[in-house]
């Protein structure tokens, strides 16, 4: 069984260094990162972390402009781009900024100076959390395509094609429409949330990346149909319809590079 792996991000190196010894006494794999920089990349890094350890004041880092500057803007982020379990750490006690980290998607709040045991009782618990909201796994067949939308994976002919989060969740959209057409708008708020504020130019962006990774040619896309002047549709090469089997995906090979889901680094 492969460990679960842990991202903790702190510009403290002890206390990185305490926290890497702790979880990894407990069996758990650990990466770490010093700055927003390193944990975006970690984040990108396939496969992405089960959870993350981030420190709320992580300090401000303006060597990249237009991305997360600290610890809470990092969580902002990761709540909106990624499904991940966060713990926050912090030196203060203030039950403004305790409130503040929970309301922003902090599934859990630990003050420094913290006990191993205490820390370590916390990640297995919201993992523990993660794992009974899980799906069953379930793979839908969609022309070419097998979509594990426990594992958050495609792969187009046996072959895994590496997506962002924010592409897989618009590609769930559309096939769990079972041929209905959804707007711009229905899609941003299954893919985005309901309240989350994006242009609806997004949805096309999305789509033409999708169509690149996805279409045989994607300037006659097959897999992802243009509705003119409503929205989008998915569209079946093979067959007459989406069929789900709940089975495992074979192991796939991977095809293209990796994109990531935030700007480059």
């Amino acid at each position: 069984m492969s460990q679960p792996e842990i991202l903790v991000v702190d510009d403290d190196p002890s206390v990185l260094n305490q926290v890497k010894t702790d979880l990894a006494g407990q069996r758990f794999a650990v990466r770490t990162a010093v700055s927003v920089l390193e944990a975006m990349h970690r984040l990108n890094h396939r496969p992405s972390p089960e959870a993350m350890i981030l420190d709320i004041s992580l300090g401000r880092d303006y060597s990249a402009p237009g991305l997360p500057e600290d610890g809470l803007s990092l969580l902002k982020w990761v709540r909106q781009e990624l499904d991940l379990p966060v713990i926050m750490l912090s030196a203060t006690r203030a039950e403004s900024v305790k409130i503040l980290a929970l309301n922003w998607g902090a599934d859990d709040y630990v003050t420094k100076p913290f006990s191993p045991q205490e820390l370590t009782a916390r990640v297995k618990a919201i993992l523990r959390r993660g794992k009974a909201a899980e799906p069953a796994s379930e793979v839908m067949r969609l022309g070419p395509l097998a979509i594990d939308s426990k594992r958050h994976e495609v792969s187009r002919n046996g072959t895994l094609v590496d997506l962002t989060h924010r592409e897989f969740r618009v590609l769930q959209a559309l096939t769990q429409a079972n041929g209905r057409v959804l707007s711009r708008s229905q899609i941003l708020d299954a893919a985005w949330g309901v309240g989350h504020y994006s242009e609806e130019r997004t949805v096309d962006v999305h789509v033409r990346h999708l169509r690149e990774k996805l279409e045989s040619e994607p300037a006659k896309p097959e897999i992802i149909l243009t509705v003119r002047g409503v929205g989008y549709r998915c569209g079946l090469s093979t067959g007459n319809g989406a069929s789900k089997q709940r089975q495992a995906l074979p192991a796939p090979q991977r095809r293209g590079a990796e994109v990531s889901a935030a700007p480059a680094i």
